[in-house]
């Protein structure tokens, strides 16, 4: 809604996973949705009056993870699918992500919950043998130097998710790609409140999208 505000336009993607939102984001079709939602914006901004060329995606909780694989995972041809508008890029330029699962094969040494994690297990098959299947959702297994820039944020007592949001910083940091950090100490899983915080997101998307 404070976006809106601010001059731009505003879409929210259908979660994959239908509610209690319980289940696994299944690999590859998570991608393949939110590559096809990308297309679709793209293909609509004549019709809407949007810049199609500067598009920025934000996600909380599970949404961060998603939002942070479709920047990481950028332009990978195999991973397009065979959604709407396959003529338009999927490229998307900015990205906010509001805790979330960034790792998966180290979710239980994060401090994830163990009978969760057996799901996975169930789902994915054993982390060491199948390594390739855990890092297809881990948007800090996918990122490189071409990735679009960051905004990481997360409550300091944000259980498991401290240390996943720490270590998508730390892949970030690797090749050089620009983002933010926050740490919000006292605040657990939830959405940032902090004016100070706030401001500094529309800076960065203004910086990133409309500079």
């Amino acid at each position: 809604e404070g976006l809106m505000t601010s001059g731009y336009a505003v879409a929210v993607v259908d979660h994959p996973v239908a509610p209690p939102y319980g289940g696994i984001d299944a690999m590859p079709d998570v991608i393949y949705k939110l590559k096809s939602a990308v297309r679709t914006l793209r293909a609509q901004a004549p019709r809407f009056g949007y810049d199609p060329t500067k598009i920025g995606v934000l996600g909380f909780s599970r949404g961060s993870g998603m939002a942070g694989l479709l920047a990481a995972i950028g332009t990978e041809t195999e991973l397009e699918g065979d959604g709407l508008h396959l003529e338009q890029s999927s490229a998307i330029q900015a990205v906010l992500c509001q805790a979330g699962r960034f790792d998966h094969r180290t979710l239980l040494e994060d401090g994830f919950n163990p009978k969760k994690f057996s799901e996975y297990i169930a789902h994915f098959g054993d982390p060491v043998l199948n390594a390739d299947r855990w890092d297809a959702p881990s948007a800090a297994r996918w990122i490189t130097a071409d990735a679009p820039p960051f905004f990481l944020i997360v409550g300091g007592d944000d259980s498991y998710r401290v240390s996943q949001v720490r270590k998508l910083h730390e892949a970030l940091l690797t090749v050089g790609v620009e983002h933010a950090y926050i740490i919000e100490e006292g605040r657990s899983h939830q959405v940032t409140e902090n004016p100070d915080h706030i401001a500094a997101i529309r800076k960065f998307f203004d910086h990133v999208l409309k500079e």
